[in-house]
């Protein structure tokens, strides 16, 4: 879908090294697991 908007997207796991900041930004709760990270744009 994101490239039928003229988007780009990829599957990013590398962000989760830094997994408390991505969990404060995003607002994403202890309880959920984080298991990557997609960037659309």
């Amino acid at each position: 879908m994101a490239r039928a908007l003229g988007l780009g997207t990829c599957w990013m796991t590398s962000p989760l090294q830094d997994e408390a900041t991505i969990r404060k930004v995003l607002d994403i709760p202890e309880k959920k697991e984080i298991i990557a990270v997609t960037p659309l744009g």
